[in-house]
């Protein structure tokens, strides 16, 4: 029997095309934006015009119902834009990290500018500094009337911690940050529990592991306006409140700041009776008030034991006596 021929496949190979993707850019930067249709613009302007071009700019849009998606369309070019559900300013910017492909994160508020060579001077400083990841730049504050002003120096690292007790030390806040991605992993990214304070929280988590470097340079400009967030003074003392409470541990125990700590929840307390006092709130204000007296602060104790008894004469219907007494006395204010 004849043996079979055996025959070689002949089956077409087909060639193979290299897939190429797109290179991630080194710097993502994230704009969150709520209502800020009136200055969402000039602040894609500041990143577009910056000396250092190896970048992606992410505007998460937080809901907002005025003009906002209107002037992002205007930059469909430049920007990846998201629309999500009012979920608050810490929620948009973890979800513009989640959308982030570069290797160091910038955040910048819809309504603050940047100098052009912002992003230049805090990466060459970084990479010529491998053992920091973490860079502040200065700030200054702008009024709608043209007039600026400095914003608080920021601390040096000795003094960081001590800053960090009562309150935000970086004056540029979180817009003049630039931080590698792996920090923001490691902490977790912002607490969106918190309304306020977001910031203050997490340079909190950020400096209990890294250090933190400071650019003596202006490169931010942060807008004053009658819309800022934090011109809600009670939500601002309540968060102040919860971000203490919430870092006691740390504070306490880990860096032996008890004593820090308590000046620090005590100046809010003091602070947030007050507040409720002067808009005649009492039943609000007096366990504020006795609440303070627990805790040290710059406010001595005589001066919170006369506001408190003020609160108290006042809740018992005694008010009318005292503005009569202020007003023969020349006092204008409290006891």
């Amino acid at each position: 029997m004849a043996k079979r021929k055996k025959v070689k496949s002949r089956s077409r190979q087909l060639p193979i095309v290299p897939v190429r993707l797109p290179r991630a850019p080194f710097v993502s930067v994230i704009i969150p934006v709520y209502n800020s249709a009136d200055f969402l613009g000039q602040a894609i302007d500041s990143v577009m015009d910056q000396t250092f071009l190896d970048l992606e700019i992410i505007v998460v849009d937080d809901g907002s119902t005025d003009r906002t998606p209107e002037v992002a369309a205007q930059y469909r070019d430049h920007i990846t834009y998201i629309r999500q559900p009012n979920g608050g300013n810490a929620a948009a910017r973890n979800r513009g990290v989640v959308e982030a492909r570069g290797r160091w994160l910038c955040f910048l508020d819809a309504d603050d500018l940047w100098e052009p060579r912002k992003l230049e001077r805090q990466l060459l400083d970084l990479l010529r500094h491998p053992e920091w990841m973490i860079s502040f730049v200065r700030a200054r504050k702008f009024f709608e009337s043209g007039d600026s002003e400095p914003m608080p120096e920021d601390p040096s690292e000795g003094e960081l911690w001590d800053r960090l007790v009562f309150y935000q030390p970086f004056g540029c806040s979180h817009s003049g940050m630039m931080l590698h991605s792996s920090c923001f992993e490691r902490v977790g990214g912002f607490d969106d529990a918190l309304r306020l304070s977001v910031d203050w929280d997490l340079f909190i988590r950020l400096a209990d592991l890294y250090r933190m470097r400071v650019l003596p340079e202006f490169l931010v400009h942060h807008r004053q306006h009658s819309n800022n967030t934090t011109g809600n003074a009670e939500l601002r003392l309540r968060m102040y409140l919860a971000c203490l409470s919430k870092h006691r541990r740390l504070f306490c125990s880990k860096r032996g700041m008890r004593r820090q700590w308590h000046e620090s929840c005590g100046e809010r307390l003091f602070r947030f009776g007050r507040y409720y006092l002067k808009r005649r709130k009492y039943h609000r204000s007096l366990p504020l008030l006795l609440k303070s007296l627990r805790f040290g602060g710059r406010h001595q104790f005589d001066d919170k034991l006369k506001l408190l008894v003020e609160c108290g004469l006042r809740r018992i219907g005694v008010g009318r006596l005292l503005d009569w007494a202020f007003g023969a006395a020349g006092v204008g204010g409290r006891l």
